[in-house]
């Protein structure tokens, strides 16, 4: 089966990932990895948020000639002990996630070239700050993948201009 955990799009299109975790999450098999242990957090400048309920997790298998398996799950928010906003699967989600993780392992079991799979991580931006006020602004994204595991970065301290591009900064609604 092929899988691509690198599908994230943070804040509507991150480049700049760490090389360290890319490589980590290219060799995290996201069909075993417990939902209810992953969570995503950020760090963001003062003007740039995130949208209310707009953190989608995706999971998706497909088999050829049999069909595809998958689903959307909004991300419940919190902080933690560093001011941090973290996004995690609400526990009452993490069954039906579990349940597509299942289905996708038999299929890769029975036909692993004929099976294909993708995570996806989307998360959508809002400013409360023109945009020309985030001009040198930075912002750090982590990924843990285990509740006792340490919090990877993602992109570490980078400059907005490197996650997004002038064009996405401007397209970013405001914060309501």
């Amino acid at each position: 089966m092929r899988l691509s955990i690198l599908s994230l799009i943070l804040l509507a299109g991150c480049s700049g990932m760490v090389p360290g975790t890319a490589l980590l999450l290219s060799n995290t098999d996201p069909l075993t990895a417990d939902p209810g242990q992953i969570s995503v957090a950020l760090d963001l400048p003062e003007g740039l948020g995130v949208l209310p309920e707009s953190v989608k997790l995706g999971l998706e298998a497909t088999r050829s000639g049999v069909g595809e398996v998958g689903g959307v799950w909004t991300l419940e928010q919190a902080r933690d002990g560093e001011g941090r906003d973290v996004f995690r699967v609400p526990e009452e989600d993490r069954e039906a996630l579990r349940q597509v993780q299942r289905q996708a392992r038999v299929w890769n079991d029975e036909d692993p070239d004929g099976t294909q799979g993708a995570l996806s991580l989307s998360i959508g931006g809002c400013r409360t700050v023109p945009a020309e006020q985030l001009r040198g602004a930075r912002a750090s994204a982590f990924i843990q993948l285990r509740e006792d595991g340490p919090a990877r970065p993602l992109f570490l301290n980078a400059p907005i201009s490197q996650v997004l591009s002038s064009e996405q900064v401007l397209a970013l609604p405001p914060c309501p």
